[in-house]
């Protein structure tokens, strides 16, 4: 369900080889940057996704825009 973001998500790892671990964050198709913990969703626009480097997918959920999101959700793979 989430390949192509997978796919962008390891692009990424791979053009920045100092980031280790931890999650890639993707909002509207467009990696917008990379957290160590998956924690403070509020940082984070509803809808975005962070990805690690297994492939495991959360998607941010809840909130609005002025507020960022309320919090994370594992997603099927």
């Amino acid at each position: 369900m989430y390949s192509a973001e997978i796919t962008q998500a390891a692009k990424w790892r791979s053009m920045n080889p100092g980031y280790f671990g931890g999650w890639v964050l993707l909002c509207d198709g467009v990696v917008t940057g990379w957290k160590r913990e998956l924690k403070n969703p509020e940082t984070e626009m509803p809808g975005s996704l962070a990805i690690n480097e297994k492939g495991e997918v959360f998607i941010a959920t809840g909130g609005d825009e002025s507020q960022g999101a309320t919090g994370w959700i594992k997603q099927q793979e």
